[in-house]
């Protein structure tokens, strides 16, 4: 039942704050797409791990329509390092779809505590070296929390209607 009210306030949410879209060239959307490129190009496509440990909260909630839920940090990392960056023969590389990146704000008291984020991205895989071919198209929903420390830290990840590219 938590589980559930969380991801139903994520979805009312992010329906009232489209509104509230931010500006592309705002300091919130701009630490978005840097800390997207850091979680995806950085630690998906490349596997820097310690730069995925600071990314995220210790209480990281991860919901996926396909592979089901991941409930801490840990769980999150070792399923990373298991399975994306632990695997020699295949290869997966994430392409963020551009343009797609919207970053809502959430206030408390006219005070930023955190950033919802959707977008759409597109997976490619190869295995055991052969040429790289189009995987799925996915949306994404992403909640940013500034915790104590200051910093952004990854809280709630959605990744949902996965679709494989239709052949011509």
């Amino acid at each position: 039942m938590y589980r559930v009210l969380i991801i139903l306030c994520l979805l009312i949410g992010s329906n009232q704050a489209m509104q509230a879209q931010v500006a592309k060239d705002s300091p919130s959307h701009q630490l978005i797409v840097k800390n997207d490129s850091m979680l995806f190009e950085r630690s998906f496509n490349n596997c820097e791990m310690e730069v995925l440990e600071q990314l995220l909260s210790e209480d990281l909630e991860f919901y996926h329509d396909i592979s089901g839920i991941l409930l801490t940090k840990r769980a999150f990392i070792d399923n990373f390092k298991n399975g994306i960056c632990g695997n020699s023969s295949f290869k997966a590389r994430r392409e963020l779809i551009k343009g797609s990146i919207k970053v809502y704000e959430l206030k408390d008291n006219n005070k930023v505590y955190g950033l919802i984020q959707q977008g759409e991205h597109r997976f490619y895989e190869s295995n055991n070296a052969a040429p790289e071919v189009a995987g799925s198209i996915a949306k994404f929903t992403h909640l940013w929390i500034l915790e104590d420390d200051g910093v952004y830290r990854l809280k709630r990840a959605l990744s949902y209607d996965h679709k494989m590219p239709t052949k011509k």
